[in-house]
């Protein structure tokens, strides 16, 4: 996702896209040799994200100078700049929350803390299916009161608080990606959700 002052960047659209297809690969009926590959591309990302959080740290340091030399005139977006930065680490807690119930969901661990200390490459039930894919859809085709509608809340959620954060007049001009409201089709044409 892009700064709030900024557009997103191809490369962080990118990013985000490879997150999403990393996800549904795991969710999907697909070879071990695939998910496998994506592991050179999430080490990739990995490093892209520690890159873009030491940017955004740096980015922040200079913004808490500004506010401290100037807290009449740099408060306004300080405190705005502090809801965005508290929004963004509870979905980044949430999304990685789902990851590791899903990594002990289907390693057959005992607790989260052990699935936290895994890595993909970790992983050795890459063949099991089924219970990623019950784990986000469950037991309804349409994804009902599974974990990816609960996702798809939480994406939509945040998407608005963090253009409430914006000037109304800005509002459109930003685009944070994460479209999960969109018409989506299956590969035959037919129209479904986005779970």
């Amino acid at each position: 996702m892009g700064a709030t002052n900024c557009p997103e960047t191809p490369r962080q659209r990118m990013i985000g896209m490879m997150y999403l297809v990393l996800t549904a690969l795991l969710a999907l009926n697909v070879s071990v040799e695939i998910i496998n590959s994506f592991l050179i591309v999430n080490e990739s990302m990995e490093i892209t994200n520690k890159n873009f959080s030491s940017k955004n740290d740096g980015t922040y340091a200079m913004f808490r100078q500004a506010y401290l030399q100037n807290k009449e005139k740099v408060g306004p977006n300080w405190e705005k700049a502090q809801q965005a930065q508290k929004l963004s680490k509870e979905m980044i807690d949430y999304v990685n929350g789902l990851k590791f119930e899903m990594m002990r969901q289907t390693e057959d661990l005992a607790t989260i803390a052990e699935a936290q200390k895994l890595t993909l490459a970790d992983i050795k039930r890459k063949d099991n299916y089924d219970t990623p894919t019950t784990f986000f859809i469950g037991q309804s085709e349409t994804g009902k009161g599974a974990k990816a509608e609960e996702l798809k809340n939480r994406i939509i959620k945040y998407k608005n608080d963090m253009k409430a954060l914006l000037d109304p007049k800005d509002r459109d001009k930003i685009n944070l990606g994460l479209e999960v409201e969109k018409d989506y089709k299956d590969k035959d044409g037919k129209k479904q959700n986005w779970e």
